[in-house]
């Protein structure tokens, strides 16, 4: 059995990803409530698994090459085209959409979202206001591993985005966004 890893921390898509989100690890699922008077009971999220397929041929070793190297996905499923200009900060020639659900999250109650292929993400609104939302996300793959377990933070309307590396040419992506109500 092949038990996929977590993005290098010294690697070029851990760079890229850290740039859409910023999360704080956590080793246990939180159970402590935050308190604002501007909170929120529920929030409608989406959520959508991606798979990427193909690295781009063109190597890159630092920030400024990066940056250059943006290059349009030769394939992308047209449900993700509003995130091509994130999808274009990552070295994959193709994206395709495998799962999209919305789920409605209520404070402090744990949510399941089963992902195609046996995986599974386990989510757990911590707060919500306005501006902001903190959320505690597991994400497992189909033996159980756990392939992400972390708290993020990130403004409504922002969209989060990460994901894992299943091979060296292909990797699958989450991309979670709270939707208006």
């Amino acid at each position: 059995m092949v038990r996929s890893k977590l993005f290098s921390t010294t690697g070029w898509l851990s760079f890229c990803l850290a740039l859409f989100a910023v999360a704080s690890p956590s080793t246990a699922e939180p159970r402590s409530k935050v308190i604002s008077k501007e909170q929120t009971n529920e929030v409608t999220l989406r959520v959508r698994a991606i798979r990427a397929h193909g690295v781009m041929l063109k190597k890159v070793k630092t920030a400024e090459d990066r940056k250059g190297a943006r290059t349009k996905p030769q394939y992308l499923d047209q449900e993700l085209a509003d995130l091509e200009s994130k999808l274009r900060a990552l070295p994959y020639r193709t994206y395709r959409l495998i799962t999209s659900r919305e789920v409605v999250l209520p404070v402090m109650k744990q949510q399941t979202v089963r992902l195609q292929g046996g995986q599974t993400l386990n989510l757990r609104l911590l707060y919500a206001d306005r501006a902001r939302i903190g959320m505690w996300l597991n994400w497992l793959n189909k033996a159980g591993s756990t392939l992400l377990d972390t708290r993020v933070h990130f403004n409504r309307g922002e969209v989060m985005l990460t994901g894992t590396e299943s091979s060296s040419k292909c990797g699958m992506l989450l991309s979670l966004e709270v939707l208006s109500k």
